[in-house]
């Protein structure tokens, strides 16, 4: 907290249509495509509801944000209000 009052805090979710381009180092390996976020699991549970989690236990940021696309990132359990974005920051 700063002065006493929990800090504001946007995650960026996001949404990967199209693979990316993987430097050489890569070879051989294949990238993520789509919302990372709710598609990686840890423990059996989407990433992005573990993060904000995690978040809301150390008592420092309120509110929460998920900056994301609303269709993707609105209709899950976690207590974090969605912006709906759609991948640009125009």
């Amino acid at each position: 907290m700063t002065n006493g009052r929990p800090i504001p805090l946007v995650i960026l979710g996001g949404n990967d249509p199209e693979p990316v381009q993987l430097p050489q180092s890569g070879a051989g390996k294949h990238p993520l495509v789509g919302p990372k976020g709710l598609e990686v699991e840890v423990g059996g549970e989407p990433l992005i509801d573990r993060l904000v989690d995690r978040l809301r236990q150390v008592d420092l940021f309120d509110p929460i944000y998920i900056a994301g696309p609303r269709e993707l990132y609105g209709a899950s359990r976690r207590s974090a209000e969605v912006i709906d974005a759609d991948g640009t920051f125009g």
